[in-house]
C-alpha cells in the first residue's frame, strides 16, 4: 500500500466539523474509487488557525514528525488558499530537508494555470480547479502522468456525500454545517475566485442526494446549516430544495448567499414566501452601489430592483444581509459612505463590509498595478488586503476601515 498524506491549514470554528467541507469531499471521491481504496493509505492533517494560531514552520514539521514517517509517505498534497499561501513553499522545502522523497500535489484557489509553477516551482503536480478527479488521475498514473499542470470537469453526483459516508463526521446538534447544492457561478465579477475560470460551466448535485443530507441534518438536530453556493437563488432546483425542507419541517438556521435581481417575478414571490417558513438568513452582496465602481468590477447591481426586494424582505419579516467591499478600484471615502448609507437606510439589521483581496487567477489581481493597489497585512490572520490604491490613501483607507468596524452606528 502507497500512502498519502493531505496537509490543510484551515480556519474551523469551535462549533464546526474538524474536517472542513472541500476536503471532506476530496476524501469521499478517493475512497470511492476501488483502486485508491485497494493501493491507497490516506492520511490528512489540519492545521486549525483558528483565532490567530499562527505555527511556525518549525512547528509543524514537529508535529507532522509525530504522526507520521516521512519517509513512508508516497504523495503529500496541500491545500494553497489565501490564508495559508506563507505555508507552502516553506513548509515543501522543510519536507524535503526532513527526509521527504515522494511528489508533491498543491491544489486550491491559489493554484492557476500562467502563474502556479513559478509561484510554487518546488511541487511537482498543479491542480487547477476542483481537484476530486484531478487527484485521482494523479494517484493511479504517478509515474505516467507527464503534463504538471492538471485540470478535470467534475460530476458532483458521482462524489459520495461526506456525511453520508461519515467521512466528515456529524454529532447530535452539531453547531454548524456546509451544504453544497452546486458549485461554480456564471458571473464574472473581477474580484471574486469562486467559480470556473475555464467553463464558467455550474456544476448541481442531484436532487436526491441533497435531500438525502438535509434529512440527515434534521435527524442530527444540526442547529446550522450554512449553503455555500456562490449564488443559491438561480437555475432551475433550489424551489424544489427550499420546498423540501419545509416538507420536512427542518428546524435548523439556514443561511444562503443569494442575488438580489434574481429574487423577481413569480419564481421570486415563491421563493420569498418559502424562506418565510424557515429559520432563514438571506445574504446578499451588494459590495457597492458607486455605478463607476460597479463598471469595473463588472457587478451590474440593478438598484430599483435591489430596493424593491429590500421592501419585500422587510415586509415579510425575512432576516438578511447585506455586505460591502472597501479598497474598490476609483473608490473614496465618499463612494464608500454613499454604499454604507444605502444599507443602513434599507433597514437591514445585519450590514458588513469587508477589504478588498487580490485573488490570484481573478482580472482585479492582473490589473493591480493599473490601479495602483498596494497591500498589507490585515487581521488577525495577517491577510494581505488592498490599502492604498490611486483613489485613496492609506490614511483614507483606515478611515474606511473604522466605518466598517461601526457601521451601524453611522
Amino acid at each position: 500500500m502507497k500512502n498519502l498524506l493531505i496537509i490543510t491549514f484551515d480556519i474551523i470554528y469551535p462549533n464546526e466539523p474538524l474536517i472542513p467541507y472541500p476536503i471532506g469531499s476530496i476524501i469521499s471521491s478517493l475512497k470511492s474509487d476501488a483502486y485508491i481504496r485497494e493501493s491507497y493509505n490516506i492520511h490528512y492533517k489540519s492545521f486549525n488557525i483558528y483565532g490567530g494560531n499562527l505555527l511556525s514552520i518549525k512547528e509543524i514539521i514537529e508535529i507532522l514528525l509525530k504522526i507520521v514517517n516521512l519517509n513512508d509517505i508516497n504523495i503529500i498534497a496541500l491545500g494553497c488558499y489565501y490564508w495559508s499561501e506563507r505555508y507552502i513553499n516553506p513548509l515543501i522545502f522543510e519536507l524535503k530537508k526532513n527526509g521527504f522523497n515522494g511528489k508533491i500535489i498543491l491544489g486550491g484557489y491559489q493554484i492557476q494555470p500562467k502563474t502556479c509553477i513559478d509561484d510554487y516551482p518546488l511541487a511537482d503536480y498543479y491542480i487547477v480547479g476542483y481537484a476530486e478527479l484531478s487527484i485521482i488521475k494523479i494517484l493511479k498514473n504517478t509515474e505516467e502522468v507527464n503534463e504538471k499542470i492538471i485540470q478535470n470537469n467534475i460530476d458532483l453526483n458521482n462524489i459520495p456525500s461526506p456525511y453520508l459516508t461519515e467521512v466528515i463526521p456529524i454529532s447530535n446538534y452539531q453547531g454548524e454545517v456546509l451544504l453544497e447544492t452546486k458549485r461554480g457561478c456564471p458571473y464574472r465579477c473581477t474580484f471574486c475566485a469562486h467559480k470556473d475560470i475555464i467553463s464558467h460551466k455550474i456544476y448541481k448535485n442531484n436532487l436526491e442526494k441533497v435531500f438525502m443530507e438535509l434529512l440527515f441534518m434534521k435527524n442530527h438536530n444540526v442547529k446550522q446549516i450554512n449553503i455555500v453556493d456562490p449564488i443559491f437563488n438561480m437555475g432551475n432546483d433550489y424551489i424544489e430544495i427550499l420546498k423540501e425542507m419545509v416538507r420536512i419541517n427542518i428546524n435548523s438556521f439556514l443561511t444562503i448567499q443569494t442575488r438580489f435581481e434574481l429574487v423577481k417575478g413569480d419564481i421570486g414571490k415563491t421563493f420569498l414566501e418559502l424562506c418565510s417558513q424557515l429559520n432563514v438568513r438571506l445574504e446578499f452582496g451588494l459590495q457597492t452601489i458607486n455605478i463607476e465602481e460597479n463598471i469595473i468590477i463588472n457587478r451590474k447591481n440593478n438598484i430599483d430592483q435591489i430596493k424593491k426586494t429590500i421592501s419585500e424582505l422587510n415586509n415579510m419579516a425575512i432576516k438578511y444581509e447585506i455586505s460591502l467591499i472597501y479598497g474598490l478600484p476609483n473608490q473614496t471615502i465618499s463612494s464608500f459612505k454613499e454604499s454604507v448609507k444605502f444599507a443602513n437606510d434599507s433597514g437591514c439589521q445585519n450590514i458588513k463590509a469587508f477589504p478588498l483581496m487580490l485573488l490570484k487567477g481573478t482580472e482585479l489581481f492582473e490589473r493591480k498595478e493599473e490601479f495602483g493597489f498596494k497591500e498589507g497585512l490585515w487581521g488577525e490572520y495577517n491577510l494581505p488586503v488592498v490599502m492604498e490604491s490611486n483613489s485613496f490613501s492609506f490614511d483614507d483607507w483606515k478611515l474606511m476601515e473604522e466605518i466598517a468596524s461601526s457601521i451601524h452606528c453611522l
